[in-house]
C-alpha cells in the first residue's frame, strides 16, 4: 500500500536524514511531503537529497499539517515527525489495522536513550497488554507516527493552531464515525531532553488557546489538563528513578507555566 508522508520541519537537520532514510527504506512511500518553516540549517538540502516535495509555511504547525494534507494524493497519509524513525516492520504492521471503520492508526514512539527507553518500554507493555485500544471522544490522539484518512483529516479546522492540532484532528475522525486506533507498533524518538522538558508548556498553552477560542468544552479542558498534571507526577514517582523523576517534575512546572504564557514562548523547532 503506497502512502504519502507529511513531515513538518523547522531546523530539523540533526534528525531529518535518519527519519527520511527509514521512510524510504521501510515506509513504501508514494511521495514524501516536507512542509518547512523556513529553516536556517540544512533541512532543505537533506529533503532535496531524498527527492521530497517541499512546501513552506510559517503560520502554524496546524497550517503546515493542513498544507501537507492538501498536497497529498493517497487515500491514507502518514504523519511522521522529523525526529521520529520508523522501524523496519512499521509499515507492514500498521496497514494491517486499516479497515472500513478505522480512521487513524497511531503507532507508539520510544525515546532512544536510557533510562527513559527502558521505563517507557515497561509502561508500554502494560498499556498494550490487551492489544490495541480505541480513543473516545474528548481524548487526544497523536500524529508523530500515525496513518490517517486524508479525506477526513483535511476537514479539521487546525490552521491557526501551534499546538494541540492533533486533538482537533482526533475529534474530527471520531465525529465522522471512524475509530482512532492506538496500536503496539513502535518507532524510535530522537527528541533531545531539553525539548522534551519544555514541550508540556507548549501543549498546555495550546490547550488554553483551544478553550479561549471555544474549540474545546471547559470540562474536556479541565479533564485533559488535570490528567497530564497527575500523570507527570505519578509517572515520575512510580518509575523509581531519580533522573526520570527530575525530568517529570520539570515537565510539571512547564505544564503549569503554559497556562499563563503564550504558546509562542514554548514554540519548538520541529
Amino acid at each position: 500500500m503506497k502512502i504519502d508522508y507529511v513531515i513538518p520541519t523547522w531546523n530539523s537537520g540533526k534528525t531529518l536524514e535518519i527519519c527520511l532514510e527509514a521512510i524510504v527504506s521501510y515506509g513504501n512511500p508514494n511521495e514524501i511531503i516536507i512542509v518547512d518553516n523556513y529553516s536556517k540549517d540544512n533541512t532543505i538540502k537533506i529533503a532535496n537529497d531524498y527527492g521530497c516535495k517541499i512546501l513552506y509555511d510559517n503560520k502554524s504547525l496546524g497550517s503546515a499539517r493542513k498544507k501537507g494534507l492538501e498536497a497529498a494524493s493517497t487515500e491514507w497519509i502518514g504523519f511522521v515527525d522529523s525526529d521520529v524513525v520508523i522501524s523496519k516492520d512499521w509499515h507492514s504492521k500498521m496497514v494491517k489495522y486499516i479497515s472500513n471503520k478505522v480512521g487513524a492508526v497511531q503507532g507508539r514512539k520510544l525515546p532512544i536513550s536510557n533510562p527513559f527507553r527502558e521505563i517507557e518500554k515497561k509502561k508500554t507493555q502494560k498499556l498494550f497488554r490487551k492489544g490495541p485500544y480505541k480513543l473516545r471522544k474528548g481524548e487526544r490522539g497523536y500524529t508523530d507516527n500515525t496513518l490517517i484518512r486524508r479525506d477526513i483529516a483535511i476537514k479539521a479546522d487546525i490552521e491557526n493552531l501551534n499546538a494541540f492540532e492533533d486533538y482537533i484532528i482526533t475529534q474530527k475522525i471520531l465525529e465522522e464515525g471512524y475509530e482512532w486506533l492506538c496500536v503496539p507498533v513502535f518507532a524510535d524518538h530522537y527528541e533531545n531532553q531539553f525539548t522534551s522538558i519544555k514541550k508540556p508548556g507548549w501543549h498546555s498553552s495550546g490547550l488554553k488557546y483551544l478553550l479561549r477560542n471555544k474549540k474545546i468544552h471547559v470540562t474536556d479542558f479541565l479533564r485533559i489538563f488535570l490528567r497530564y498534571d497527575t500523570w507527570y507526577l505519578i509517572d515520575g514517582l512510580t518509575a523509581r528513578n531519580m533522573v526520570y523523576l527530575k525530568m517529570r517534575l520539570l515537565q510539571l512546572g512547564y505544564h503549569w507555566l503554559g497556562l499563563v504564557q503564550s504558546e509562542k514562548l514554548f514554540r519548538l523547532e520541529r
